[in-house]
C-alpha cells in the first residue's frame, strides 16, 4: 500500500513516533492504452465457384498496451493495486484505490503524547507497587493476628497499662501498613 505525505509526495518509511497514518480512498478509472496496434491480414481458406470465399484473419502483430489509472479529475494516479489480466480492454473500469496518508504531529500534539505516555508509565508503576503491597498482605495479616492475640492476652491479664496498649496498637498498625 502506498503512503503519501499531506503534499501528495510518496514516502517509504514514515516515523510513527512523529506522525500518524490514516487510511484514505480515491475513486479511480482504469483505461486500456494501446502502445502497439494489432496488425492483421486475411487469408483465404476456401474459394467457391460462385465467387464466395472463406477467409480467416491472421494476426501479424499482437496488440500491446498498458492500463492507465486516473482520478475523477483526470490526473494520472500511480496505482499500486491489481487489475486482473482478463479485464476487458474496451471500456474504462471504475475502481476504489486505498492508500495511506502520513501527517506529522504538531509540537503541541507531541507534547500531549509525551505527557500521556509519562502519565501511563506513572500509573503502571503505581499499579505494580500496589500489586507488590497486596502480595505481602497475607504475611502482614498473619503477623497482625498474632499481635492482636498477644494484645488480647495482655489486656485480659491486666499486665500492661493503657499507654503500653496504645504503643502496641500503633506498632501493629505500622506492621499492617508494611512500614
Amino acid at each position: 500500500m502506498k503512503i503519501f505525505d499531506t503534499e501528495g509526495n510518496e514516502i517509504t518509511n514514515p516515523d510513527i513516533e512523529k506522525g500518524e497514518l490514516a487510511y484514505e480512498s480515491l475513486r479511480v478509472i482504469h483505461t486500456w492504452v494501446i502502445d502497439v496496434e494489432e496488425r492483421t491480414h486475411e487469408r483465404v481458406i476456401a474459394e467457391y465457384p460462385n465467387g464466395g470465399k472463406d477467409v480467416e484473419i491472421v494476426i501479424d502483430v499482437e496488440e500491446r498496451g498498458h492500463w492507465e489509472t486516473r482520478d475523477e479529475e483526470g490526473n494520472v494516479v500511480d496505482f499500486d493495486g491489481i487489475i486482473p489480466d482478463d479485464m476487458p480492454h474496451e471500456n474504462p473500469v471504475e475502481d476504489v484505490w486505498g492508500f495511506q496518508r502520513y501527517r506529522v504531529y504538531t509540537e503541541e500534539e507531541l507534547a500531549e503524547i509525551a505527557k500521556r505516555k509519562e502519565d501511563a508509565e506513572a500509573a503502571a508503576a503505581k499499579a505494580a507497587e500496589r500489586e507488590e503491597f497486596l502480595e505481602g498482605a497475607p504475611d502482614r495479616m498473619d503477623n497482625a493476628e498474632i499481635g492482636m492475640g498477644e494484645l488480647g492476652v495482655m489486656a485480659a491479664d491486666n499486665a500492661v497499662s493503657i499507654d503500653d496498649l496504645m504503643v502496641a496498637v500503633a506498632e501493629l498498625g505500622a506492621l499492617v501498613a508494611g512500614e
